[in-house]
Protein backbone atom coordinates (compact mmCIF):
# COMPACT_ATOMS: atom_id res chain seq x y z
CA UNK A 1 0.00 0.00 0.00
CA UNK A 2 2.80 2.40 0.90
CA UNK A 3 4.56 1.64 -2.36
CA UNK A 4 1.39 2.47 -4.23
CA UNK A 5 0.96 5.70 -2.30
CA UNK A 6 4.54 6.65 -3.16
CA UNK A 7 3.91 5.91 -6.86
CA UNK A 8 0.71 7.98 -6.74
CA UNK A 9 2.51 10.82 -4.93
CA UNK A 10 5.31 10.84 -7.54
CA UNK A 11 2.78 10.71 -10.37
CA UNK A 12 0.87 13.63 -8.85
CA UNK A 13 4.08 15.61 -8.39
CA UNK A 14 4.96 14.99 -12.02
CA UNK A 15 1.46 15.97 -13.09
CA UNK A 16 1.59 19.16 -10.98
CA UNK A 17 4.99 20.06 -12.47
CA UNK A 18 3.59 19.53 -15.97
CA UNK A 19 0.53 21.63 -15.13
CA UNK A 20 2.73 24.34 -13.63
CA UNK A 21 4.87 24.36 -16.79
CA UNK A 22 1.73 24.55 -18.96
CA UNK A 23 0.41 27.43 -16.83
CA UNK A 24 3.72 29.31 -17.24
CA UNK A 25 3.60 28.72 -20.99
CA UNK A 26 -0.02 29.90 -21.12
CA UNK A 27 0.85 33.00 -19.07
CA UNK A 28 3.70 33.82 -21.47
CA UNK A 29 1.41 33.23 -24.47
CA UNK A 30 -1.31 35.36 -22.89
CA UNK A 31 1.13 38.21 -22.15
CA UNK A 32 2.44 38.02 -25.73
CA UNK A 33 -1.08 38.02 -27.12
CA UNK A 34 -2.01 41.01 -24.97
CA UNK A 35 1.18 42.81 -26.11
CA UNK A 36 0.36 42.12 -29.78
CA UNK A 37 -3.26 43.21 -29.35
CA UNK A 38 -2.13 46.41 -27.65
CA UNK A 39 0.38 47.09 -30.44
CA UNK A 40 -2.35 46.48 -33.04
CA UNK A 41 -4.73 48.87 -31.24
CA UNK A 42 -1.99 51.52 -31.08
CA UNK A 43 -1.21 51.04 -34.78
CA UNK A 44 -4.89 51.23 -35.70
CA UNK A 45 -5.25 54.46 -33.69
CA UNK A 46 -2.22 55.98 -35.43
CA UNK A 47 -3.52 54.97 -38.86
CA UNK A 48 -6.99 56.32 -38.02
CA UNK A 49 -5.43 59.63 -36.93
CA UNK A 50 -3.46 59.79 -40.21
CA UNK A 51 -6.60 59.15 -42.24
CA UNK A 52 -8.66 61.60 -40.21
CA UNK A 53 -6.02 64.35 -40.45
CA UNK A 54 -5.07 63.76 -44.08
CA UNK A 55 -5.55 66.72 -46.42
CA UNK A 56 -6.48 64.15 -49.07
CA UNK A 57 -9.81 62.35 -49.21
CA UNK A 58 -9.57 58.72 -48.12
CA UNK A 59 -12.54 56.68 -49.27
CA UNK A 60 -13.09 52.97 -48.64
CA UNK A 61 -15.33 50.97 -51.01
CA UNK A 62 -16.66 47.44 -51.09
CA UNK A 63 -15.95 45.41 -54.24
CA UNK A 64 -19.10 46.79 -55.93
CA UNK A 65 -17.84 50.37 -55.35
CA UNK A 66 -20.28 51.23 -52.54
CA UNK A 67 -18.85 53.67 -50.01
CA UNK A 68 -17.89 52.10 -46.66
CA UNK A 69 -15.88 54.94 -45.13
CA UNK A 70 -15.26 58.63 -45.85
CA UNK A 71 -12.86 60.94 -43.99
CA UNK A 72 -13.18 64.67 -43.21
CA UNK A 73 -11.11 65.66 -46.25
CA UNK A 74 -13.67 63.86 -48.43
CA UNK A 75 -16.37 65.96 -46.76
CA UNK A 76 -14.40 69.12 -47.57
CA UNK A 77 -13.58 68.11 -51.16
CA UNK A 78 -16.96 66.67 -52.21
CA UNK A 79 -19.33 68.52 -49.88
CA UNK A 80 -21.30 65.51 -48.62
CA UNK A 81 -21.24 64.51 -44.96
CA UNK A 82 -20.16 60.97 -44.10
CA UNK A 83 -23.68 59.87 -43.12
CA UNK A 84 -25.02 61.00 -46.51
CA UNK A 85 -22.67 58.81 -48.55
CA UNK A 86 -22.22 55.57 -46.61
CA UNK A 87 -23.62 52.67 -48.64
CA UNK A 88 -24.06 54.76 -51.78
CA UNK A 89 -22.39 53.92 -55.10
CA UNK A 90 -19.33 55.79 -56.34
CA UNK A 91 -21.38 56.91 -59.36
CA UNK A 92 -22.78 59.71 -57.16
CA UNK A 93 -19.35 61.36 -57.45
CA UNK A 94 -18.86 60.96 -61.16
CA UNK A 95 -20.51 61.24 -64.52
CA UNK A 96 -18.74 58.00 -65.45
CA UNK A 97 -20.63 54.85 -64.64
CA UNK A 98 -18.84 52.00 -62.90
CA UNK A 99 -20.44 48.71 -63.75
CA UNK A 100 -20.47 45.69 -61.46
CA UNK A 101 -16.82 44.86 -60.85
CA UNK A 102 -17.35 41.24 -59.89
CA UNK A 103 -16.26 39.93 -63.29
CA UNK A 104 -12.79 38.32 -63.17
CA UNK A 105 -10.02 40.78 -63.99
CA UNK A 106 -12.26 43.87 -64.00
CA UNK A 107 -11.44 44.90 -60.44
CA UNK A 108 -7.73 44.52 -61.16
CA UNK A 109 -8.05 46.70 -64.25
CA UNK A 110 -9.71 49.48 -62.24
CA UNK A 111 -7.28 49.38 -59.32
CA UNK A 112 -3.98 48.17 -60.82
CA UNK A 113 -3.54 51.50 -62.55
CA UNK A 114 -3.34 53.58 -59.39
CA UNK A 115 -3.68 56.98 -61.07
CA UNK A 116 -7.04 57.98 -62.44
CA UNK A 117 -7.73 61.64 -63.22
CA UNK A 118 -11.41 62.39 -63.65
CA UNK A 119 -14.12 64.98 -63.36
CA UNK A 120 -16.21 64.58 -60.24
CA UNK A 121 -19.43 66.13 -59.01
CA UNK A 122 -19.70 67.91 -55.66
CA UNK A 123 -22.81 67.99 -53.47
CA UNK A 124 -23.59 71.50 -54.76
CA UNK A 125 -23.55 70.22 -58.37
CA UNK A 126 -20.26 71.89 -59.31
CA UNK A 127 -17.62 69.91 -61.19
CA UNK A 128 -14.11 69.42 -59.87
CA UNK A 129 -11.12 67.55 -61.27
CA UNK A 130 -9.65 64.91 -58.98
CA UNK A 131 -6.66 62.61 -59.08
CA UNK A 132 -7.64 59.18 -57.71
CA UNK A 133 -5.09 56.73 -56.31
CA UNK A 134 -6.90 53.37 -56.06
CA UNK A 135 -5.64 50.27 -54.26
CA UNK A 136 -7.19 46.87 -53.69
CA UNK A 137 -6.95 45.52 -50.14
CA UNK A 138 -6.48 41.75 -50.17
CA UNK A 139 -6.66 39.10 -47.47
CA UNK A 140 -3.85 36.67 -46.63
CA UNK A 141 -4.99 34.39 -49.48
CA UNK A 142 -4.81 37.21 -52.04
CA UNK A 143 -8.57 37.61 -52.35
CA UNK A 144 -9.82 41.16 -52.91
CA UNK A 145 -11.65 42.45 -49.84
CA UNK A 146 -12.20 46.16 -50.48
CA UNK A 147 -10.87 49.16 -52.35
CA UNK A 148 -9.24 52.19 -50.77
CA UNK A 149 -8.95 55.39 -52.79
CA UNK A 150 -6.93 58.45 -51.88
CA UNK A 151 -8.34 61.44 -53.75
CA UNK A 152 -6.79 64.84 -54.39
CA UNK A 153 -8.74 67.82 -55.74
CA UNK A 154 -6.50 69.15 -58.53
CA UNK A 155 -9.02 71.58 -60.04
CA UNK A 156 -6.99 74.73 -59.37
CA UNK A 157 -3.72 73.10 -60.41
CA UNK A 158 -5.36 71.87 -63.64
CA UNK A 159 -6.71 75.37 -64.38
CA UNK A 160 -3.28 76.92 -63.74
CA UNK A 161 -1.57 74.31 -65.96
CA UNK A 162 -4.13 74.95 -68.73
CA UNK A 163 -3.54 78.70 -68.45
CA UNK A 164 0.24 78.26 -68.59
CA UNK A 165 -0.11 76.08 -71.72
CA UNK A 166 -2.36 78.70 -73.37
CA UNK A 167 0.05 81.52 -72.54
CA UNK A 168 3.03 79.48 -73.73
CA UNK A 169 1.25 78.84 -77.03
CA UNK A 170 0.50 82.56 -77.42
CA UNK A 171 4.14 83.48 -76.71
CA UNK A 172 5.44 80.85 -79.16
CA UNK A 173 2.99 81.75 -81.91
CA UNK A 174 2.97 85.54 -81.70
CA UNK A 175 4.66 87.50 -84.46
CA UNK A 176 6.03 89.90 -81.84
CA UNK A 177 9.50 89.32 -80.51
CA UNK A 178 9.62 87.72 -77.04
CA UNK A 179 13.03 87.21 -75.42
CA UNK A 180 13.89 85.87 -71.96
CA UNK A 181 17.17 86.95 -70.39
CA UNK A 182 18.85 86.44 -67.06
CA UNK A 183 19.94 89.29 -64.77
CA UNK A 184 23.18 89.79 -66.76
CA UNK A 185 21.32 90.10 -70.06
CA UNK A 186 22.20 86.64 -71.38
CA UNK A 187 19.42 85.36 -73.65
CA UNK A 188 18.00 82.08 -72.36
CA UNK A 189 15.00 81.76 -74.72
CA UNK A 190 13.31 83.51 -77.64
CA UNK A 191 10.23 82.82 -79.74
CA UNK A 192 9.97 82.13 -83.47
CA UNK A 193 9.53 85.81 -84.32
CA UNK A 194 13.25 86.27 -83.48
CA UNK A 195 14.40 83.74 -86.11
Amino acid sequence: VEAQLEITRLALQSLFRALEQKNRTLEVDLRERMRVESALRDREQRLRALVDQSPLAVIEFDLEWHILDWNEAAVRIFGWHREEVLGRAVSMLSNRRREDSSAPGELDEMTDSPLDKQKNVRADGSTIICQWYNNTIRDSKGQAQRIVAVVEDITERQRADDEIRRLATVVRMTTNLVVLTDSRGTISWFNRAFA
